[in-house]
């Protein structure tokens, strides 16, 4: 049995990176189902540690980045520009 705890729930996620904002996004998704970090870890067959660095804004994995977005049922491409509205084009790189 999993309790949900606030972890990063507690702090406004700085979104000034595409990283960071994906990681605020995907800490948004988690807590709005009261999910932990180790309940998603567990749905997604990835370890805590990795949930909480992608979460603060750790570069990651694309495979982790399909897995979290297959879990809160949305196409990656959608969690991605949710990141990138959380960024600001303005912030974005040139193509």
């Amino acid at each position: 049995m999993f309790v949900a705890k606030p972890i990063g729930a507690d702090k406004q996620r700085d979104a000034t990176t595409l990283a960071k904002a994906i990681g605020a996004e995907i800490t948004d998704l988690r807590t709005a189902r009261g999910w932990s970090q180790a309940e998603v870890a567990h749905l997604t067959g990835y370890t805590e540690k990795w949930i909480r660095s992608t979460e603060m804004g750790a570069n990651t994995t694309v495979e982790l980045l399909v897995a979290m977005a297959m879990l809160f049922s949305m196409k990656l491409s959608d969690l991605m520009v949710a990141a990138e509205r959380r960024v600001g084009r303005k912030q974005m790189p040139d193509p």
